[in-house]
């Protein structure tokens, strides 16, 4: 059984402006699990979703705060966000939407650039820009 009380621990959550970042308050290794996804399942994605398969979309309450970065520094693999390399405690946890996502739902900010990121993915579940 995985105690997921130590994720808490090691991650939090803080608001900067209009979003909520997460950022590690411990470091973690390469190859490190940094966060076990829980939460309510869809079939479908949601803004706040993170895809674990084509069927298959998490609303975990600590995930759906991780912003998208080309520059990221976690990825997914079956239920758990894995360190890409060594990250120091202060450190923003970042993913890579498009590594993951089939499908990207709405429009986001990129963190690196500031740019807003469109998709042109199937419009009945994404928006064309």
């Amino acid at each position: 059984m995985i105690d997921l009380r130590k994720f808490m621990k090691r991650l939090i959550v803080k608001r900067e402006g209009k979003f909520k970042r997460v950022y590690a308050e411990d470091s973690f290794k390469r190859g490190e699990i940094v966060l076990h996804l829980i939460g309510k399942e869809y079939t479908r994605p949601t803004r706040h979703t993170i895809q674990l398969d084509w069927n298959l979309h998490i609303l975990d309450p600590i995930g759906k705060h991780i912003m998208h970065s080309l520059d990221n520094n976690v990825e997914v693999r079956d239920f758990n966000l894995r360190a890409l390399y060594d990250i120091n405690k202060g450190d923003e946890i970042k993913m890579n939407y498009y590594d993951n996502q089939e499908i990207i739902f709405t429009q986001f900010v990129d963190i690196e650039t500031g740019e807003l990121v469109c998709t042109k993915n199937n419009p009945k579940y994404g928006i064309e820009c």
